[in-house]
């Protein structure tokens, strides 16, 4: 039986025998158990082992795990032996797990940076209650920070902020923020960032915005720091939330288009925020504007299916920039669509006043000179208004 168990594809045919009278299900153990930790490691061994323990009684995977514990962590370092503990751990009783969890606690660190153990230790962390989780975090706490930054520690802190509850995010927060902004440049620090936004309160992403604001155009131009923007600018959903964010990139929307390497990716970002929080940006976006890009500031969107109140906000964020949009392709037809929704003296005085003293350099434009039909057909107090201006 030990020789089947070594063959590549005995997993596949051991099931059957484990449906046997319990007699030969022992005479399969009796076999086994002795060399339990050598198949354990065997590339093709360690999936029966897998299988025996799934499918066996409970009183067989007590006797397998009891063998097995003594050298539980050794077989978590072991590319093949890792998938035995797992297992172990699934099928296990609760007091065998707490016996592995407290084999694991001395060398937790260690574990949380092998490339094999690490995954036993994910699988460890779903699995934990809630005693065990407060132990590893209150162990693994002064390590957060290295963890984060590690190739496979990343991944431990990845578990531990999905299953942390309200105080322990905390924890995590505030073991994170002082590093942060060199967490968002960070090949896999980003990831952490971007958990801590994901799980903060409105007043911890506040608090968190106001700290990232002053460099999101760094986020936006760097290959890690894109993801953290992509993520602050998902998670804004209040006011204070589009206030900080527009503060720090006012004034640097055009940088951003020109370098970010994901061309036009801060225009699907601005996309859910209210008009009138960004447009701060209008003036910088327009003449800068990639072709194929105005969808992605929903701009047309939100002139196509306005009512007449909601069009009435659009038109006071845009009217002060009709002469920047009137001068670029997109942006003049984005103007043409806006006109012609145009249905109440509100919104001819709104457009009046935006274009006041700037009605000439409209005619001039290579565009503009097609919105002024449009200026024509204004009611008869327009036309009178335009024409003393021109």
């Amino acid at each position: 039986m030990v020789l089947f168990f070594t063959c590549p594809f005995s997993s596949h045919s051991l099931e059957p025998f484990l449906n046997f009278p319990e007699k030969y299900v022992q005479d399969i153990m009796s076999e086994v158990l002795p060399r339990l930790i050598q198949l354990s490691m065997d590339i093709n061994a360690s999936h029966s082992v897998r299988v025996l323990i799934e499918k066996t009684s409970d009183k067989n995977v007590k006797e397998i795990t009891e063998i097995l514990l003594p050298r539980i962590v050794e077989l978590s370092h072991h590319q093949f032996g890792r998938f035995v503990v797992e297992k172990i751990i699934e099928r296990g009783s609760k007091e065998h797990v707490e016996e592995i969890f407290n084999k694991f606690v001395p060398r937790l660190v260690d574990i949380s940076i092998d490339q094999n153990a690490h995954f036993v230790l994910q699988f460890m962390i779903a699995k934990a209650d809630q005693n065990q989780l407060s132990k590893m975090m209150k162990i693994l706490s002064p390590h957060f920070v290295d963890l984060s930054t590690h190739q496979y520690g990343s991944y431990i802190m990845d578990a531990l902020f999905e299953r942390a509850n309200e105080e322990q995010f905390l924890s995590l927060l505030e073991s994170h923020y002082p590093y942060l902004m060199d967490l968002c440049m960070h090949q896999y620090g980003h990831f952490a960032v971007q958990n801590i936004i994901r799980g903060a309160n409105e007043e911890q992403l506040t608090t968190i915005l106001k700290r990232l604001s002053p460099h999101l155009v760094e986020l936006f131009t760097d290959n890690n720091g894109t993801f953290v923007a992509q993520k602050i600018m998902e998670q804004c959903s209040k006011p204070i939330h589009y206030e900080t964010i527009a503060k720090g990139l006012k004034g640097k929307i055009a940088s951003v288009s020109r370098e970010n390497p994901f061309k036009g990716l801060v225009f699907r970002m601005l996309d859910h925020f209210p008009m009138k929080y960004y447009s701060f940006a209008i003036p910088e976006i327009v003449p800068n504007l990639p072709k194929g890009h105005l969808d992605k500031l929903s701009l047309e969107t939100n002139v196509e299916n306005a009512k007449e109140e909601e069009l009435t906000e659009i038109l006071k964020v845009l009217s002060p920039h009709c002469h920047l949009l009137a001068n670029h392709l997109l942006g003049s037809v984005l103007l043409t669509k806006l006109l012609e929704k145009c249905t109440s003296l509100d919104h001819y005085e709104i457009i009046s006043n935006g274009l006041d003293g700037k009605i000439v350099d409209l005619c001039k434009s290579q565009y503009g000179y097609t919105l002024y039909n449009y200026l024509l057909n204004f009611p008869l107090m327009g036309q009178e208004d335009k024409s003393a201006t021109a």
